[in-house]
This record gives structure tokens, sequence and C-alpha cells, in this order.
């Protein structure tokens, strides 16, 4: 009974800790979080963050583990492979950038990790950008399995997306960029918009 006990409350401290860790790094961004800080928003000592973690990017492993860092395919695109294939080019990389765009401005965590890569290179945001480019290439793998050319969407994916990426987590565009508000749906929905002209431009220019 005891150790049933003693068993729940580890989970309840683990858990504890991880929402702490979470709403740290949304907030106030990877590079700013430490054990200290942790374990203070999680009320708890230090020392059981590191007994049951170790650091900082075992909490970030162990808290995306619960929460994935990065959409599936399903996610972004809004279909599986099978259904992709029967979608045009143009269609594919139009979902692709918006559905990616949805899908992050979901997850502040994942734009926490992102912005993190930006403002300094170490080990952990290395290891953390390896990741994100293997999902990057998953993606496009999963795209040529359902017959749909991937190599002709990359090209336009790739430089969209970086504007895209940009007016997300730069924080001085926050708000607002060439007066489209970017807080509320309706400014991402016109974004929507014009990335469809833009993608059947160049989609069309490649093809």
């Amino acid at each position: 009974m005891a150790k049933n006990r003693q068993s729940r409350d580890k989970e309840a401290t683990q858990k504890k800790i991880l929402q702490a860790f979470g709403r740290l790094v949304a907030r106030d961004g990877l590079h700013r979080v430490g054990i200290n800080a942790v374990a203070r928003e999680a009320g708890v000592d230090k020392v059981l963050v590191y007994r049951y973690f170790g650091g900082v990017p075992q909490l970030l492993s162990a808290l995306a583990s619960q929460h994935p860092l990065w959409p599936s395919f399903e996610e972004v695109i809004g279909t599986n492979a099978l259904g992709a294939a029967d979608l045009s080019a143009e269609e594919i990389a139009f979902r692709f950038l918006t559905g990616l765009v949805r899908e992050l401005r979901r997850r502040p965590l994942s734009l926490a990790v992102l912005r993190a890569e930006l403002v300094e290179k170490n080990p952990l945001t290395i290891e953390l950008s390896r990741a994100r480019e293997k999902w990057a290439e998953d993606m496009l793998e999963y795209l040529e399995s359902a017959g749909v050319p991937a190599d002709s969407i990359a090209p336009v994916a790739a430089i969209l997306s970086a504007g895209l990426l940009h007016l997300l987590l730069n924080p001085s565009l926050s708000d607002a960029f060439g007066g489209v508000d970017l807080k509320s749906d309706d400014g991402w929905k016109k974004m929507e918009e014009v990335v469809r002209r833009i993608v059947r431009a160049l989609i069309r220019d490649i093809s």
C-alpha cells in the first residue's frame, strides 16, 4: 500500500514538474529556462527535478514524448498518404504550408523550441534542429510514397515556410505585419489566401 502511494506521489510530482517546465518554455523561451526556475514554478525542491529528469534536455524529451513537438502528416495535410495521392501538387503545397502554420500556432512549446534555434547554438539546439530536419525529411518521404512529386514541392515549401515561420517566431511582429492582425484567425486566413495565389503561380512555373 505504501509503495503504491509513493508511486502515485512520484508520478504526481513528475507531472507537476513537466507542466511547470512547459509553461516556462512557452512563456519565457527555452534558452531562459533553468532547473531553479522549473523547481520554483513547480513548487518543489530542485533535487527532485534532477532526480526524476536530470536536466533541461531530459525535461524537453519527456515533455515532447507526451506532447509531440512536430505535427503528424495527417494533421498538416488533412489526410493520410493514400488520400494525398489524389491531391494535386499545388493543393499539397498549400495544405502543407497552411497546415504547418495552423498546427504550430496550437503548439507554443514548438514555437519556443524553434525560437531557441534562432537565439543560440548549443548541443541541445543542434539536436533539436536535427529532429526538425528529420521531421521535414519524413514528410517529404511520406509524399513520395503517396506518389506526390515532392521534388517540385520542396523548394516552394522551403521558401514560403521560411517567411511564414518568421511571422510566427519574431516577437516584434507578434501583433501585426503589413496591416494584417497576426493575433487573429482572420488575419491568418488572409495570409492563407495570399499563400494560395503564390503557390499556384510557383507550382505552375516549375511544373
